[in-house]
C-alpha cells in the first residue's frame, strides 16, 4: 500500500479538519463519515469503514438521505496520485472533491463528474499493487468547471434553506 510521509498525512487531516469547521460554522447537520459509520456500527472493520469513506467522501453535510452533500477532501502536491477505487465509488449529484494545492495554498472544489471524468484520462501507476492516477495540481487549477468553498457553501445553503 502506499505510505505517505507523517508531514503529508498531517497536511491532509489539518485540511479535513478546516473544511469540516467551515462546514460546521454554516449548516447544523455536519458530520464526519468515519464517525458517522463507526457510530452506527461499533464493530465495523476498517475496510467497511474505508468502502464507505470511498463512496461517501471524508464529511456528509445536510440531511442524512438522498439530499446529503458528501464532500472529499485531498491535498495535492505538485504531482500526485489519485486512487482508483476513489474514482469508481465516488460519484453523484452531491458529491464534490475540494482540494488544497499545496504549492500556493489555494482552495478548489470540482464536481465528482467533472474531476472523474478528467482523472479517468490521466495516466495509471500500480504502487504496491493498488492502481492509481497520476496528475499535476496546476490542472487543477487550470480546470473552468472549478468553484470556490463559499460557491459550494451557497448551493449546499440554497439546496437546504
Amino acid at each position: 500500500m502506499f505510505s505517505a510521509s507523517q508531514e503529508k498525512v498531517e497536511q491532509g487531516l489539518n485540511f479535513q479538519k478546516e473544511v469540516f469547521e467551515t462546514m460546521k460554522s454554516n449548516f447544523s447537520n455536519v458530520v464526519d463519515t468515519r464517525d458517522y459509520f463507526s457510530c452506527l456500527n461499533p464493530n465495523a472493520s476498517d475496510v467497511f469503514l474505508n468502502l464507505k469513506e470511498s463512496q461517501n467522501g471524508d464529511i456528509m453535510v445536510g440531511p442524512l438521505d438522498q439530499d446529503t452533500f458528501h464532500l472529499e477532501c485531498i491535498t495535492s502536491s505538485s504531482e500526485t496520485i489519485f486512487p482508483e477505487t476513489k474514482l469508481r465509488n465516488f460519484s453523484g449529484n452531491n458529491h464534490f472533491y475540494i482540494f488544497r494545492l499545496v504549492e500556493d495554498g489555494s482552495t478548489h472544489v470540482v464536481h465528482s463528474k467533472v474531476w472523474n471524468s478528467y482523472i479517468s484520462k490521466c495516466p495509471k501507476v500500480v504502487i504496491n499493487n493498488r492502481k492509481y492516477r497520476k496528475f499535476k495540481s496546476r490542472n487543477i487549477s487550470g480546470l473552468r468547471s472549478k468553484s470556490s468553498i463559499q460557491q459550494l457553501i451557497n448551493l449546499i445553503g440554497e439546496k437546504h434553506d
